[in-house]
């Protein structure tokens, strides 16, 4: 409530304590209340005025008190700025320590550094040294076995013009085998030609190996290798091709190109157009 509402306040308080004196007074007097009037009147008029008198001077007093308000206000103001002000300086010497700080955590990383690179070239200067004494003992060793490598390189030297003799006589021999691969390659060609791929190979599976069935066990499309149920215990030799039927469809051909006891490594040659090896497929060396 301010301080003008409570002089009002007062005010009326005070009139209906008059109000009530006065009709007290004339109840028991019983004087003539017209003739009372007037001088009520004029006493209340004196409060009237002493009251707004009053009023005046808290209002001043409420000007005083704002005034100080406002100057106390603007002091405030001002230490809160200059609050502000310190916390942004206390938080540059915050960064400012914490600066100092990491450069002396790298100054003793550093030191711990340099101390750890010291101590590693010392060890390293031991160990140098040794293997120094080491190679000059190896070096005395040396100039003896020396001695033995250029009588032992004479030696090789003979050795080499005697193979440089037998590799003349071997390249001969391999020119003479040479023209007798080619002269039956000739001859291969032209029974392949007269009797066909599968009659040549009918032949050559009959005189390297009986006819041989097998199952494929397992397949490996990308490195497009199979695994064959049959192995050294059924006479299954390097090289040799089997036919892979799925019922009595032709699917493709491999060639074993490892042995195992009782399983054989092939690789595809070919598959059927459209077909793939899988697994339980019949693999089989005879001619159908």
């Amino acid at each position: 409530m301010s301080a003008l509402a409570k002089v009002f306040v007062v005010f009326v308080f005070l009139l209906s304590i008059l109000f009530f004196g006065t009709s007290a007074t004339l109840y028991l007097t019983r004087e003539d209340w017209a003739a009372n009037y007037d001088t009520y009147k004029e006493s209340v008029e004196d409060q009237l005025d002493v009251l707004e008198q009053r009023t005046t001077d808290l209002k001043g007093e409420r000007d005083d008190l704002q005034d100080a308000l406002r100057l106390v206000s603007e002091d405030e103001l001002a230490k809160a700025g200059t609050i502000k002000t310190l916390r942004i300086e206390l938080a540059s010497k915050d960064a400012q320590i914490a600066n100092i700080s990491a450069e002396r955590n790298e100054s003793i990383n550093a030191k711990t550094a340099t101390d750890n690179l010291n101590a590693s070239l010392t060890d390293q200067n031991k160990t140098l040294t040794t293997q120094l004494s080491e190679a000059h003992d190896k070096r005395d060793s040396a100039i003896g076995a020396e001695k033995v490598a250029n009588a032992e390189k004479f030696r090789m030297k003979r050795d080499l013009d005697a193979t440089t003799q037998e590799l003349h006589e071997a390249r001969v021999e391999f020119n003479s085998l040479s023209e007798k691969f080619d002269s039956l390659e000739l001859a291969y060609g032209a029974v392949e030609k007269k009797l066909g791929k599968d009659g040549v190979e009918a032949i050559l599976s009959g005189l390297v190996s009986p006819p041989i069935d097998a199952l494929v066990e397992e397949v490996d499309s990308n490195l497009r290798l199979v695994v064959l149920s049959v192995g050294r215990q059924d006479e299954v030799k390097e090289g040799v091709e089997f036919t892979i039927y799925r019922e009595d469809k032709f699917v493709g051909k491999v060639r074993v190109n490892k042995v195992y006891e009782n399983l054989a490594g092939a690789r595809v040659l070919f598959t059927a157009e459209g077909s793939d090896i899988r697994q339980g497929d019949r693999a089989t060396t005879r001619i159908n």
